[in-house]
């Protein structure tokens, strides 16, 4: 039995481990930005000459960021909007590839055909799987704003600071996230870095960089630990069956001396 378990576990383990590593590769190889995040991005910055100076964008692109003073929605609410989903589908589509890959992986074992036959859906995402990754993608949107208000320290009362506020530098910041291995080929991606490096500096921009990924990738963990944990309810983790195992031999010692006296 504990043999079986392990192959099992083992299988699953492995399965999610990948899942979360594909996740976590394509959030920053530029993947989320040639759909329709980089649409909005290009939209919202504009086109043409993007690598002029900082101060020649400012003002214009200011008007765009501050979204919040009247309450209509503008291009700044697009692109997160179209962020959120990007990374809301990402997330589900390795969730959803990960149950098909286990389930497919357990019938091909008699003891695994024999669990999933007992249990419906394995085969895919848990039913409150998308209302999770919903709500893990937004609370991860607003602990990128709450990062760019607790580092910005002194930065906070500059004048770039103050022009694209903590919205805008925080979208700029999850732009520049995305796209990082991309960012020497999209002009308007490169505008993003100078304009967070203008305010922070390139190597304050890349401990956020690092952050905000490091936060998202935790979270995303914590969902596919909670998926993974279906597979794990049906076979137990080899180690509780290890410590049963070990408790049975010394029970049946403490019997057979007890038998012995």
């Amino acid at each position: 039995q504990i043999e079986v378990s392990e192959l099992l576990y083992r299988d699953i383990d492995t399965i999610y481990r990948q899942a979360l590593e594909t996740f976590t590769t394509q959030s920053t190889d530029g993947t989320l930005m040639r759909g329709e995040v980089q649409a909005r991005w290009q939209e919202f910055v504009g086109t043409g000459d993007l690598l002029r100076s900082v101060e020649e964008k400012v003002g214009r692109i200011r008007d765009r960021f501050v979204d919040g003073v009247t309450g209509k929605r503008t291009r700044s609410s697009d692109i997160v909007a179209a962020i959120e989903a990007g990374v809301f589908n990402l997330i589900v589509e390795q969730a959803e590839a990960a149950a098909a890959d286990a389930a497919r992986s357990w019938a091909e074992v008699p003891a695994g055909k024999t669990l999933l036959a007992g249990t419906r859906d394995l085969d895919r995402a848990s039913r409150d799987f998308r209302v999770k990754a919903e709500r893990t993608v937004r609370e991860w949107r607003q602990a990128v704003l709450e990062l760019v208000r607790t580092d910005g320290g002194d930065k906070r009362m500059t004048a770039k600071f103050l022009a694209f506020g903590v919205n805008g530098i925080g979208v700029a910041l999850m732009v520049v996230m995305f796209a990082d291995t991309a960012a020497s080929k999209d002009d308007s991606v490169a505008l993003g870095h100078k304009l967070l490096s203008a305010i922070f500096g390139d190597d304050a921009v890349s401990a956020l960089v690092s952050k905000a990924h490091a936060d998202l990738d935790s979270r995303v963990v914590g969902l596919f630990e909670s998926e993974m944990q279906r597979f794990v309810e049906l076979v137990g983790r080899p180690e509780d069956l290890k410590a049963k195992q070990a408790e049975l031999r010394e029970s049946a010692r403490q019997s057979e001396n007890a038998r012995h006296a």
